[in-house]
């Protein structure tokens, strides 16, 4: 095969479906002027190959052969340009994709961080409400435990202030007795 022949079967196998009957692109009819040119320079090649005699040459050296080939025709040059074009172009858009998803992996970790500490802030807030509550049934008791010794307490106070009265009572009667027996 000869050296066209060669890149014509590296553009097919790139994935430019070739019809050989027709000698132009067949599977991948598309508008865009892009794909337009590398179905004229395909086409070209492709005639340009089917001229060459067949060659019994290996292929490294055909292929050697053809890179050091000239390419003068125009279509190719132009072809060229615009697979440079469109690859900066897609390395543009790979940049910016890679910015996007470092964006999109800082936005989840950040939600991620987020979810996180709020699970953790129910946790500790659960933990606090449950020692709040522990805490306020111990004053509770504690509490109940003073008002009763209190009321215990103001029993006894009132029972020895009831007995002291009684007593004054009496102290009196007798005093009165007493002074009245004086009399």
């Amino acid at each position: 095969a000869g050296p066209h022949l060669v890149i014509c079967s590296n553009l097919l196998l790139c994935g430019l479906a070739m019809d050989p009957a027709a000698g132009t692109a067949g599977a991948r009819s598309s508008t865009e002027p892009f794909d337009e040119e590398v179905a004229e320079v395909m086409t070209q090649l492709l005639a340009r190959a089917q001229r060459s005699p067949v060659s019994t040459r290996p292929a490294a050296a055909t292929i050697a052969e053809a890179a050091s080939e000239p390419l003068r025709n125009a279509s190719v040059a132009g072809l060229q340009r615009r697979v440079e074009e469109k690859a900066a172009r897609l390395r543009r858009d790979l940049d910016q994709l890679a910015s996007r998803k470092r964006a999109l992996l800082w936005q989840q970790a950040e939600a991620a961080l987020a979810r996180d500490a709020k699970e953790d802030l129910r946790c500790h807030e659960e933990a606090v409400r449950q020692l709040a509550e522990s805490t306020t049934e111990s004053v509770q008791a504690a509490l109940a435990a003073a008002r009763e010794d209190t009321a215990n307490t103001i029993e006894e106070i009132d029972g020895r202030l009831a007995l002291l009265e009684r007593v004054r009572e009496v102290v009196e009667q007798q005093q009165a007795e007493q002074a009245a027996a004086r009399h």
